[in-house]
Parts: structure tokens; sequence; C-alpha cells
């Protein structure tokens, strides 16, 4: 299972990089205050406020020494329980104190906490009868999926709730894009290909029904978010294609993405990496991932329009923006020359700009027709 710690590295290193990106881009577009009524709205401001973030700290940084303690504490008893049993009981404690005292900082950390728990526990179930990897990554898409549906259905359910909504939505969003991002790099399909390699999973019932009971909830939730309106129309169907999908991923046979082997342990900037041909099957899995990666960040800055919240819009566009940028360096470069590679890309840059621009200024018009009335 050599190839799930690999991959989980490369995720959370992407996670990492698309969150400190997010910072940036909030320091640089978001610092002003344009309009106090879209302040109000925005879910950003009512979770992340400075007003309460002391005492938030506080209540996470009680909850920390709370599984020192539990580590502690099993130490002295010769570690009769598991590191991940006393991560499941701190990020269970987190997510309860979180909810009942309404802190934000430790709702996070205990969602991310239980979710890495699951991530430790599947790997342990499928490391005797070797399965493939993809069914673990196969369950942790479907929990990002079900954050983020979960997180757009708060956001219907009042103020009140603004606060789990950007809680979960935007953890969710975050690793899906990471997800595909990885994917669609030259290193993330020779991950993709090592990923689908081992038995059948089948063969290990605790992940199979984990990732049963993953899918089922978020087919519910996805329903239910039907019924509230909580989900644009494409929106709906591009969840339920990503959900059916990553579920099959469980079930996937071995694929090949690369004409000649690749070594796990060579750096992503050796030639052999530059000089490798795709597959037919890899040419496939690449586009596709390429294409999906693209549509999810469009529909990003769709969703910004549909929130009314500029600060998703430009984040939105800033991803797209670093997509191509990213692309020119990794296998597209490959395929088309250079100024052609460029010309399309500023194309369809120039599209993105004149959308977002005739979309600013409806959406600006129907802020102030809301502020008229």
């Amino acid at each position: 299972m050599n190839m799930v710690v690999m991959i989980l590295f490369s995720l959370l290193w992407n996670l990492l990089i698309i969150g400190l990106i997010v910072i940036v881009v909030k320091k640089l577009f978001f610092s002003k205050k344009t309009d106090p009524a879209a302040d109000k709205r925005s879910g950003f401001a009512v979770s992340f406020g400075r007003e309460d973030g002391m005492s938030q700290l506080f209540f996470l940084f009680s909850v920390c020494l709370f599984g020192v303690l539990l580590l502690s504490a099993n130490a002295k008893i010769n570690k009769f329980f598991e590191g991940r049993d006393i991560l499941f009981v701190t990020a269970l404690a987190g997510i309860c104190a979180g909810y009942y005292f309404r802190v934000i900082y430790t709702l996070v950390s205990g969602v991310i906490a239980m979710t890495v728990w699951w991530s430790l526990q599947a790997v342990h179930w499928a490391d005797k009868p070797d399965i493939k990897p993809a069914a673990v990554f196969a369950g942790l898409f479907l929990i990002a999926l079900m954050l983020y549906a979960l997180g757009r259905i708060y956001e219907t359910m009042g103020l009140k709730y603004k606060r789990l909504a950007v809680v979960y939505s935007i953890p969710g969003m975050l690793a899906i894009i990471a997800v595909f991002f990885s994917f669609s790099t030259r290193f993330g399909l020779r991950g993709f290909s090592g990923i689908t390699a081992g038995a059948s999973v089948l063969n290990c019932p605790p992940v199979l029904i984990s990732v049963g009971v993953f899918l089922a909830v978020v087919m519910g939730l996805l329903s239910y978010g039907f019924k509230k309106r909580a989900f644009l129309p494409l929106e709906g169907v591009y969840l339920i294609f990503l959900a059916l999908g990553f579920a099959a991923l469980a079930f996937l046979p071995e694929q090949s993405v690369f004409l000649n082997k690749i070594e796990p342990h060579l750096p992503f900037s050796s030639n052999a990496y530059k000089n490798a041909e795709f597959t037919f099957s890899g040419l496939s899995w690449a586009v596709f991932f390429n294409v999906v990666i693209f549509l999810k960040l469009v529909g990003i800055i769709f969703l910004g329009y549909f929130k009314k919240e500029d600060k998703i819009i430009n984040l939105g566009a800033f991803m797209v923006a670093l997509l191509i940028f990213v692309k020119y360096f990794d296998w597209f470069f490959d395929f088309m020359d250079k100024s052609l590679f460029f010309l399309g890309a500023g194309v369809l840059l120039f599209a993105l700009g004149w959308f977002m621009e005739r979309g600013r200024k409806y959406m600006l018009a129907a802020i102030k027709k809301e502020g008229g009335n």
C-alpha cells in the first residue's frame, strides 16, 4: 500500500497549495469591502469574522490538549489502543464541541481529522488482502462530495447555518479540485495507474461496505438538495456523475497509462516523464481528468454568480488561469505548437473575461435593485 501513502501525500500537498492560493487571492482581491449587504450575506464573513476568532482558538487548543492527554494515558497502559482509535475519539470530540458551541475552527479540524481517521483505517483494512488502493480513494472522494453537498444544503437554511455551510462546502470543494488537479498531470496519471492495481475490493468487505454507505449518503443528500433547490440543475447532474463515477473507481480494472514503465522512485522532473508516451487508455484518462477539472472550475464561477458572491467568482477565474498556466508545463505542451497553445489559451481567457464582465454588471444591477426595494 505504499502507492496509497504516496498519492495521499500528493493530494494533501495539492490541497495545501490550493489552500495557500485561496489565502493569497483573498488578501489580493477580497481585502476591501465593497458592499456591506453582500458581506452580510457572505458565508465567508459570517464564518471567519475576527470577533470570536480568539475564543475559537482556545476551544481548538482544548481539543488538541484532550488528544494529547489520551495519547499520554495510552502510553501509560502500554499502548493498549491504536493511534487510529485516539484520533477517532479526538475527532469526534472536536465535531461534538463544534456543533454544541458553534465553534467553527474546532468543527473544521474535527471533520478533517475524522476523514484522516477513515483513510488510515481503510488502509489498515485493505493491507492484508492487498486490494487495489483505488477503493480507498473512491471512499475519500465520496466523503468530499458528501461534505460539499451537505454544505450546499446548509446554505438554504438561513443565516444561522451559514457557518456550517462554509465548514463543509469549502473543504469539500477544495478536496475535489485537489483530486482532479492531481490526476490531470503526468505524475498524477502514473499514480492513478498504480492505484488501480491489486485485488478486487470484493475481498475486503469493510472497505466495500464503507464505499456503499458513502455513496448512499451522497445520493440521499443530493436527492434532498434537489427538493430544497440547493443545487443548480447542471451542478446536481455533475455531482451525480462524479458520485457514480468514483464509486465505480473501486471496481475499475488495472489501467496502463504509459507505454514505457516508469519506476516509482523517479522524480517528476526526470526525462522518463517528459519522454513518456501515452497509451490510448492513458490519453483518454488524461483528456477526461483535464476536461472534468476545467468544468469544475468554470462551474465555480457560475456558482459565484448564482450566489452573488464576487469572492467565489474571482477565485474560480483565478484557478482557471492557474490551470492553463500549469498545463503549459505539463502534457498539453507536447501535443501542440507553443504559439498555438497560447493562442487558444488567450481566446479562452478573453471569453471568460467577457463573460465575467457581463455577469459582474448583471450582479451589481441585481444587488442595487434589491437594495432599492
